[in-house]
């Protein structure tokens, strides 16, 4: 008796992309989801990443592409059986090392330049320790595997980890962040990549999609279940001055100009993290503000106005 073959639609209707890099796309999507969240917590600020997965061609052309000084950390995963190269960009790098400066004051002066030094190289190693271990733990969803953060090279030329001639894969992870954009990228033997991508790209393909988009309540939502005690603050505006601008403010009569992305509205900060919008006014005496919704929406709304036009009106003559 012939048994009767009845295929089941694991995908339930929906669409499913698959290829040979299925098994690094998957990781990686994994990675960016873990990644806002991880920003969130030690930066507090709400960063939007995308990903672009590459071939990057023969390695040593890729290497001679990366500009000088650029850290590139020498990152040991057994799940490779050899190394891979972590590359951040400079104002990236720059960001984690002003992590507490950003924490405690809400802001943080970022130089464009970068330069490793007895001082900073341990909190740029800790920073890149934690990037590095996230995502580690989104291959550990498909495999096991273990990481280990080896070296910062000072140059590219102590960064060949792979002959001159051997292809490599790049994975670039764009970071944004109102008007900051920077990027980190892994660069991967295609040697060492290619069993794992054969071998293991139905069980990523079953693995999904990470298992819930974060929603922009979210935020608001961790520091309810995780903080006991809040402080509302309702901020007008923002302004960055110098020190010489700061001295003459102190002038009775000084015009200090504030800006506001909000336009007419405000941001209402609960204990430090700019979570609400609203509009200032006066309820029974005291000031008050009307929420109108979480700042993300309200900033996705005013990003999507149309901008006022006005010609330029030349002299005649």
């Amino acid at each position: 008796m012939n048994a009767v073959v009845r295929p089941y639609d694991l995908t339930r209707g929906e669409q499913v992309r698959s290829g040979y890099f299925t098994t690094l796309e998957v990781v990686t999507r994994h990675f960016l989801s873990e990644l806002e969240s991880y920003f969130f917590d030690q930066f507090t600020i709400s960063c939007h990443f995308s990903s672009k997965l590459s071939p990057a061609g023969k390695f040593e052309p890729y290497l001679a592409k990366i500009p000088q000084p650029t850290p590139i950390f020498v990152v040991e995963m057994s799940v490779l059986g050899g190394e891979c190269l972590l590359i951040l960009e400079n104002p990236l790098s720059n960001l984690i090392l002003a992590r507490k400066e950003l924490v405690e004051q809400g802001r943080a002066k970022l130089p464009k330049d970068f330069a490793v030094t007895l001082e900073n190289y341990p909190r740029l190693e800790t920073g890149v320790q934690e990037i590095v271990e996230i995502f580690n733990r989104c291959w550990n969803r498909i495999l096991p595997s273990q990481v280990k953060v080896k070296k910062l090279v000072s140059h590219r030329i102590k960064a060949k980890i792979m002959e001159p001639g051997e292809s490599c894969v790049s994975v670039q992870v764009a970071v944004e962040y109102k008007g900051f954009k920077s990027h980190l990228e892994f660069c991967f033997s295609a040697y060492q990549l290619d069993p794992i991508l054969k071998r293991y790209g139905k069980k990523a393909l079953l693995t999904g999609e990470p298992g819930r988009v974060p929603t922009p309540k979210e935020p608001l939502e961790r520091i309810i279940e995780q903080e006991a005690d809040y402080k509302a603050t309702a901020i007008l505006g923002e302004l960055f001055i110098s020190r010489a601008q700061l001295e003459k403010s102190l002038e009775k009569g000084e015009v200090l100009p504030m800006s506001n992305e909000l336009k007419n509205l405000i941001t209402l900060e609960l204990n430090g993290k700019p979570m609400l919008s609203g509009e200032p006014g006066v309820t029974l005496g005291y000031h008050s503000v009307q929420i109108n919704g979480l700042i993300e929406e309200v900033r996705q709304q005013v990003k999507a106005r149309p901008r006022p036009f006005e010609k330029t009106r030349f002299p005649q003559g």
